[in-house]
């Protein structure tokens, strides 16, 4: 239906119907429209045989439409359906922002928000999952990332209306700071000389060596930073 109107906005909770399109060749005729959807976390969300879906989270869905024709050239249509929070439902108020960035092997500091309309007898709930989707220990409000890659921070509190999610991802990388400080420059244990001699040129003897800095960092990330240095001891 090239007249249909596509929604702009809805509330969580509420079923979103992304209307039918067809799409017209001038070659090939008429041609399937194909409907990709995703929340506001970037996931695709499954769509329903008349094209709705329940929206789950406040934001802003992305909705893409593609055609394609016999010859595999591609229209692309793109909208936006801003979703708000349902009048009543639980809302979360950070007074610190959450940190998206994390070092591996360094605790990673929970950001706490306060919660209004919490339900009777509910409690706000907090989940992280590593970038391999298990589920990860939470203490004192912290953990400590262990792997490389997107950990997912999920907050939720639910009252009589539903539940309200708040999803955050935190990208967790190699902590180089330290390996890379002045102080492993210095040490001795981290230089491997290879190989060393001289060779005869047109010009002279050349007295040399090569040596390698090999920093200690964790093999088991599959990480590692080799440095190589030609050193010209005499030139004869």
């Amino acid at each position: 239906d090239q007249n249909a109107v596509m929604p702009r906005s809805g509330e969580v909770g509420e079923r979103i119907v992304i209307p039918e399109y067809t799409s017209i060749d001038d070659v090939d005729g008429e041609r399937p429209v194909t409907v990709t959807v995703t929340d506001p976390y970037g996931n695709k969300v499954a769509l329903n045989e008349d094209n709705s879906f329940i929206a789950e989270f406040e934001g802003m869905y992305s909705v893409i439409l593609n055609a394609c024709d016999l010859s595999g050239n591609i229209a692309e249509r793109k909208s936006s359906i801003t979703v708000a929070p349902k009048a009543g439902m639980c809302a979360f108020k950070f007074t610190t922002p959450v940190e998206q960035n994390a070092r591996i092997g360094k605790k990673y500091e929970i950001s706490v928000p306060s919660v209004t309309n919490l339900g009777a007898g509910k409690s706000l709930e907090i989940k992280v999952t590593d970038p391999d989707g298990e589920n990860i220990l939470i203490e004192n409000n912290s953990f400590v990332p262990e792997k490389i890659g997107d950990y997912t921070l999920e907050y939720l509190a639910e009252n009589d209306l539903g539940v309200s999610r708040k999803i955050y991802t935190v990208h967790s990388k190699l902590n180089v700071d330290e390996k890379l400080s002045y102080e492993n420059f210095k040490n001795s244990e981290y230089w491997v000389s290879d190989s060393n001699g001289f060779s005869v040129e047109d010009d002279g003897v050349k007295i040399w060596d090569r040596s390698y800095l090999k920093l200690p960092f964790d093999m088991k990330n599959g990480v590692e930073i080799t440095l190589g240095i030609d050193v010209l001891k005499n030139k004869l």
